[in-house]
């Protein structure tokens, strides 16, 4: 049997973190972004992009603008951040 598929749709969902921004207040990295409901946010931060450690509590989003900062950042541009979203 031959045939053609046509006319599909793939609806993705919209990613874990969206509207990321980052910004050093009184010498402390932070980071802003919306958060979606059911997923569980931490800082990690690193010094060569091999070995990362948490650098904030663990927060829950709940679908509004969530904010996780390192409180040790005395010198943030010796280090490398990313969030770390996962679900519970």
């Amino acid at each position: 049997a031959h045939g053609v598929v046509d006319n599909f749709l793939i609806t993705m969902p919209p990613p874990p973190v969206q509207g990321l921004h980052g910004f050093l207040s009184n010498h402390i990295w932070r980071v802003e972004f919306i958060s979606r409901t059911n997923w569980n946010y931490v800082l990690e931060s690193s010094e060569n992009f091999q070995t990362w450690m948490e650098s904030s509590s663990r927060s829950d989003g709940h679908g509004v603008l969530l904010i996780l900062s390192d409180p040790n950042s005395f010198s943030p541009n010796d280090r490398f951040y990313r969030i770390k979203a996962d679900r519970p």
